[in-house]
Protein backbone atom coordinates (compact mmCIF):
# COMPACT_ATOMS: atom_id res chain seq x y z
CA UNK A 1 0.00 0.00 0.00
CA UNK A 2 2.66 2.22 0.83
CA UNK A 3 4.44 1.76 -2.31
CA UNK A 4 1.21 2.58 -4.57
CA UNK A 5 0.59 6.16 -2.24
CA UNK A 6 4.72 6.62 -3.71
CA UNK A 7 3.62 6.10 -7.09
CA UNK A 8 0.65 8.39 -7.34
CA UNK A 9 2.13 10.96 -5.43
CA UNK A 10 5.05 10.95 -8.25
CA UNK A 11 3.01 10.48 -10.91
CA UNK A 12 0.62 13.44 -10.14
CA UNK A 13 3.73 15.97 -10.07
CA UNK A 14 4.39 17.33 -13.69
CA UNK A 15 7.64 16.39 -15.01
CA UNK A 16 10.25 18.73 -15.43
CA UNK A 17 10.62 20.99 -18.76
CA UNK A 18 13.38 19.36 -21.11
CA UNK A 19 13.06 21.86 -23.90
CA UNK A 20 12.21 25.62 -24.54
CA UNK A 21 8.30 25.15 -25.55
CA UNK A 22 7.75 23.00 -22.32
CA UNK A 23 9.56 25.25 -20.68
CA UNK A 24 6.90 28.39 -21.50
CA UNK A 25 3.62 26.05 -21.30
CA UNK A 26 5.43 25.66 -17.27
CA UNK A 27 5.53 29.65 -17.27
CA UNK A 28 9.33 29.22 -17.40
CA UNK A 29 12.03 31.14 -18.58
CA UNK A 30 15.31 30.13 -19.90
CA UNK A 31 18.48 31.37 -18.77
CA UNK A 32 21.68 29.89 -19.76
CA UNK A 33 23.41 28.23 -17.58
CA UNK A 34 21.93 28.72 -14.09
CA UNK A 35 18.86 30.48 -12.47
CA UNK A 36 19.56 33.46 -10.68
CA UNK A 37 17.62 34.57 -7.58
CA UNK A 38 14.62 35.42 -7.26
CA UNK A 39 14.71 32.34 -10.03
CA UNK A 40 15.03 28.85 -9.42
CA UNK A 41 15.37 25.45 -11.81
CA UNK A 42 12.25 23.60 -12.72
CA UNK A 43 14.13 22.04 -15.80
CA UNK A 44 15.97 22.55 -18.29
CA UNK A 45 15.74 23.79 -22.26
CA UNK A 46 16.85 21.78 -24.65
CA UNK A 47 20.46 21.19 -23.77
CA UNK A 48 22.61 20.86 -20.52
CA UNK A 49 23.96 24.49 -20.81
CA UNK A 50 20.29 26.09 -20.31
CA UNK A 51 18.18 26.19 -17.19
CA UNK A 52 14.14 26.50 -17.08
CA UNK A 53 13.46 29.07 -14.15
CA UNK A 54 10.29 30.38 -13.06
CA UNK A 55 10.13 32.31 -9.68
Amino acid sequence: KRISYALVVIASHPKPPTSERECEQQKGICFQWLCVEPWYQVGTCGDSRSACCKQ
